[in-house]
């Protein structure tokens, strides 16, 4: 995916403005649509269900019961984006929203904020052993 272009897209950035997305799309050649389409396919059907897979094991041994249905929220939003991102470079959505960055922004944050609970937790429950 890197030899695709993979760590120049609008997914890997943590924020972006509408701005910046519409310079970002007005910038991408026929070939860079192509590959990013291709991305957004292996991202929609292998990685995102992968992850959200592995975050939502890892939060049933590390997560209060009640708090489950937050190990899918960076997926959810992952696939908002990515999915928006492909119907955008299919010419399926007329415009790209301006508030997308928003919502990588909070996919970003989740994802991480999520790690970091379930590191403490793992954290802790090792100490406790020693």
């Amino acid at each position: 995916m890197l030899y695709m272009g993979a760590n120049d897209i609008l997914d890997t950035k943590v924020f972006y403005s509408g701005a910046e997305s519409a310079e970002f799309f007005k910038n991408l050649s026929p070939e860079g649509i192509h590959n990013y389409k291709q991305i957004a396919l292996v991202d929609l059907l292998l990685y995102i269900p992968t992850y959200t897979t592995l975050l939502f094991l890892f939060s049933e041994r590390f997560l209060p019961k009640k708090l489950l249905a937050v190990s899918f929220l960076p997926g959810i939003l992952d696939i908002t984006e990515t999915l928006t991102i492909f119907l955008f470079l299919t010419n399926s959505v007329s415009a790209f929203p301006s508030w997308m960055g928003y919502v990588t922004c909070l996919k970003w944050v989740s994802g991480y904020g999520l790690a970091v609970y379930i590191g403490a937790n793992l954290y802790k429950r090792i100490r406790a052993k020693i």
